[in-house]
């Protein structure tokens, strides 16, 4: 268990030291002011994605996560056009096939992109409205993902909490609304 608790303390610093608050704070800005989010990732990172579609959920925001692969990969972007859009891909290597599909599929609906991902090197960065790249050297044959796991989530939750504090206290507003809707329904659903 220490070794584990040491692990993530380390990964924890490291991406800290290393992370881009400029480029998260314009992630943060293009989260704002879109009225539709999609979020893309597969694995531990749709799990990651999952999370922050919640939080993105408690203070008023439309998501939707999807899996990169699948039948799903339909998209319906044009009965939204009349909505400001952005996409958030999440990835470790950002390098599969169905995420450049994806990418190219978002790009061709002129859906900025905001893409995290742990290769520097990808041929996608550039065409990216953002790129926050994390490093944590671990690679596809490893025994687990704690490093990635850590690192994916860290990053979402910084990006959430500076997109809640840009509007503070509207967001508290919805926090404690959505807290009182998620009571009454449980009071209902219990009976209580």
């Amino acid at each position: 268990a220490g070794r584990i608790l040491n692990l993530q303390h380390q990964t924890l610093m490291e991406v800290y030291s290393m992370l881009d608050l400029e480029a998260l704070g314009r992630a943060a800005a293009l989260v704002d002011q879109s009225d539709m989010v999609y979020l893309y990732g597969r694995g531990e990172s749709l799990l990651a994605l999952n999370y922050f579609a919640a939080d993105l959920r408690r203070i008023g925001k439309i998501s939707k996560s999807e899996p990169l692969d699948g039948f799903n990969r339909i998209f319906h972007y044009e009965n939204r056009k009349n909505m400001t859009q952005c996409a958030v891909l999440l990835s470790q290597f950002a390098n599969n096939r169905m995420l450049i599909q994806n990418f190219r599929d978002l790009k061709a609906q002129n859906i900025p992109i905001i893409m995290i991902h742990g290769n520097p090197e990808n041929i996608l960065l550039k065409q990216a409205a953002v790129s926050i790249c994390f490093h944590n050297g671990e690679t596809n044959s490893k025994f687990g993902s704690f490093s990635s796991r850590v690192v994916k989530q860290y990053i979402l939750d910084v990006l959430y909490a500076m997109i809640f504090s840009l509007h503070y206290e509207k967001n508290v507003e919805h926090v404690h609304r959505y807290a009182e809707t998620v009571d009454q329904w449980n009071r209902y659903v219990h009976g209580i």
